[in-house]
This record gives C-alpha cells, sequence and structure tokens, in this order.
C-alpha cells in the first residue's frame, strides 16, 4: 500500500500544479470537465471492479483514485503544452489594464 501512495502524492502535487495553471488561465470550465470525467467516469468505476470484484478492497478503492489523478495530471499536461501563452499573455495583460481603468479610472 506505500507505494501506492507514494504514487499518489507524487503524482497529485504535479497535477494540483497543472491545475493551477488551468484556473489561473482561467479555464475553470475545462478543469471541471476533466475533474468530472476521470473520476466520475473513470476513476469511481476502476474502484468499483478492483474493489469489488477483483477482491482487492481498500487497496482497489485506492487504485482508483490514483488512476483518475493519473488521468487527470496527462490531460492537464496536453492542455498546458498545447496552449497559445502568447495569446494568454496578451488576455492578461488587457485584463490587467481594463481593471485598473475600472478601478483607479486611468
Amino acid at each position: 500500500m506505500v507505494p501506492i501512495l507514494a504514487s499518489f502524492a507524487f503524482i497529485d502535487s504535479i497535477q494540483t500544479a497543472f491545475q493551477g495553471i488551468a484556473r489561473g488561465c482561467g479555464w475553470q470550465k475545462l478543469g471541471a470537465i476533466v475533474n468530472l470525467g476521470s473520476f466520475y467516469f473513470i476513476g469511481a468505476p476502476f474502484s468499483v471492479v478492483t474493489a469489488f470484484v477483483l477482491h482487492m478492497k481498500g487497496r482497489g478503492l485506492f487504485l482508483g483514485i490514483v488512476l483518475a489523478i493519473i488521468i487527470q495530471m496527462l490531460c492537464f499536461l496536453v492542455i498546458t503544452l498545447r496552449a497559445n501563452w502568447e495569446e494568454e499573455v496578451n488576455c492578461s495583460i488587457l485584463n490587467s489594464v481594463l481593471l485598473s481603468f475600472i478601478r483607479y479610472g486611468y
């Protein structure tokens, strides 16, 4: 169980960083879709099968969570690598200029 827990901690930290990038870029809807798909459509069924059909008990339940985190990490990696960062920088600059104009009038 310890190797599974160690792999979970490592992969979850990477996934959390990628998820932070998605939130910072304003891709909350995309993040919600990735979370929903990985946990409810892949992780939960895998947990049920490994825990109750394959009789792996708690280890099987945890393997489903680890699988969901791995899928999340891979999805957010692809999203981050395929982003147009020049466009994101331009949007960020525009947003900061508009926000300062709205707040301070200049």
